[in-house]
């Protein structure tokens, strides 16, 4: 495997590959000082120029940085395995089906071998560098790697950033890229992908229906840090990659942001939820950013409220009260129904099974949600402030999990929430096909047109890393008052994981007890 490398760069103080024997108990040492940071976005959001922007970040902080960029992957893959022609290959210099040629032999690849197939080939692309790095005759398990950052551009399926998180733990990250659909349309056209051309990468881009295809709206959800990519706004996704980079080293006096606060206390909220469909948490604040009150999707109980633990055997949510999802039983009972029309009007029984098979998978049946006994968590959370009455909505804020549907984007219309952030994507939703006169998506600049409410994709660290960063791992202050100076050029990471498993650490100790003549009691 190949990869682009630039300059190393010197090892710097705390390196751990500068101290320490492999069997030492000086655990610091074996902390690994690599990276492994993934980037992910829509076509045409400029992934290239946030992955740049990385590097140089990382390139001041005291990293060599390999770049891994899996569209040579797919090219050199697929042709080693038969599945990118010689014709598709000579038409990857026309960006007008370049995309699209990447997109269909990346799914090939899938469809062969596995869908994290691509994660697969980074990770062995990033052993074969670190053991060539190496330069002697060392066993793999004995090499300590230096400070050293691996780029991936770009994943595009979920199990890909499920593999490497389970390889790498806390070395990886995801870096999400956003951009409005403007904007990517105007980078595509730029690129020499325009018109119907490039609506059709971004459409097919973001959930294609086979498993093994593009699932970009799935795998961004995953992200650890938003980055929102619009041209104007160059010198902000700078700001917002140097920031988590050193909160990642420990730098002092880092805290969230009222946007990511606000998130945090969504997330938090959606962990309350025992809904079998998903976990949705919302919060609502006012123009200021003071948080007014949370919500998730659950079932409501009598006097106000949802059920909770608290309810003890009473509880009546659906994984208790005959433990099922009441909106999927009555659909399939809605599907049954049309199977009895289909054999009242003569259609054989062998083939009205298939067709109400294709109509339960392939049409809005499948996404019905009227038949949930649960609240959503943005009912919840407005429900919960006028229960209260102490204060409004008007003008305020919601944050949530997940886009809202149709249905509670009416109510916070309604309610006059201004604007409404979110992390995941929800297909479902038409809201803003059924109240475009109301709702702007994602507006380039940010800033919603008077008198309609703003729907834009969070941006900011993710709720998943909240702990991870913002909690200090070290004092703030120094004896005599004075505020800790971290310099992340020379810091290990807050967040780490260690060369050996626990069971190499275990038999270090026993090692070292053993040394000083203790033994383990049998």
């Amino acid at each position: 495997m190949s990869a682009s490398t630039s300059s190393p760069k010197k090892a710097a103080p705390g390196d751990p590959s500068s101290v320490a024997s492999p069997s030492s108990l000086d655990f610091l040492a074996r902390e690994s000082a690599e990276l492994v940071i993934a980037f992910s976005g829509a076509a045409g959001s400029g992934v290239r120029d946030v992955v740049a922007q990385t590097d140089t970040i990382l390139g001041e902080l005291g990293y060599e940085t390999v770049k891994i960029k899996l569209s040579e992957i797919i090219q050199r893959t697929g042709l080693q395995q038969g599945l990118l022609s010689s014709e598709e290959k000579g038409r990857l210099h026309d960006r007008t089906v370049r995309y699209q040629i990447l997109q269909d032999v990346g799914n090939r690849l899938r469809e062969k071998f596995a869908t994290d197939i691509l994660a697969e080939l980074s990770i062995a692309t990033i052993a074969v560098h670190r053991t060539n790095s190496a330069g002697d005759e060392k066993a793999v398990t004995e090499i300590v790697p230096k400070r050293v950052a691996y780029l991936i551009d770009q994943l595009k399926h979920p199990e890909e950033v499920a593999l490497l998180r389970r390889v790498y733990g806390q070395l990886f990250y995801l870096v999400g890229v956003l951009a409005s659909e403007g904007q990517r349309l105007k980078n595509l056209a730029d690129e020499g992908v325009g018109g119907s051309s490039a609506t059709k990468v971004i459409q097919r881009d973001r959930k294609e229906k086979a498993d093994h295809g593009q699932q970009l709206d799935s795998t961004l959800k995953h992200a650890d840090l938003f980055v929102r990519n619009n041209n104007p706004n160059r010198a902000s996704v700078t700001r917002n990659l140097r920031r988590f980079l050193e909160l990642l080293h420990g730098q002092n006096g880092l805290t969230p942001t009222v946007h990511e606060y606000a998130m945090y206390a969504a997330y938090s909220a959606s962990l309350r939820s025992a809904c079998l469909s998903r976990q949705v948490g919302a919060a609502i604040t006012d123009a200021a950013g003071q948080l007014l009150a949370t919500g998730c999707n659950d079932v409501p109980r009598a006097g106000g409220g949802l059920y909770s633990p608290s309810d003890g055997d009473g509880d009546q949510r659906c994984v208790f009260r005959g433990a099922r999802c009441h909106n999927d039983h009555h659909k399939n009972e809605l599907a049954t129904e049309i199977q009895d029309i289909l054999l009242g009007f003569g259609i054989a029984a062998e083939q009205t099974s298939g067709i109400v098979a294709k109509i339960r998978s392939d049409t809005r049946l499948r996404d019905l949600i009227e038949f949930s006994r649960s609240v959503h968590a943005e009912m919840d959370a407005i429900v919960s402030v006028a229960r209260a009455g102490n204060g409004s909505v008007r003008a305020g804020r919601l944050y949530t999990t997940t886009f809202p549907c149709h249905n509670c984007a009416r109510h916070v219309i309604a309610a006059g929430i201004s604007e409404v952030y979110y992390v995941e994507p929800y297909e479902k939703s038409l809201a803003l096909q059924l109240h475009d006169d109301a709702i702007v998506g994602d507006p380039e600049e940010g800033v919603a047109p008077t008198g309609k409410v703003m729907f834009v994709h969070f941006e900011g660290v993710a709720p998943r890393q909240y702990q991870n960063l913002f909690l200090p791992r070290s004092e703030r202050k120094e004896k005599g008052g004075l505020a800790r100076v971290v310099i992340p050029r020379t810091s290990n990471k807050t967040a780490f994981e260690y060369l050996d498993s626990y069971i190499d650490l275990e038999s270090k100790v026993i090692q070292t007890l053993s040394s000083k003549g203790l033994v383990a009691a049998a």
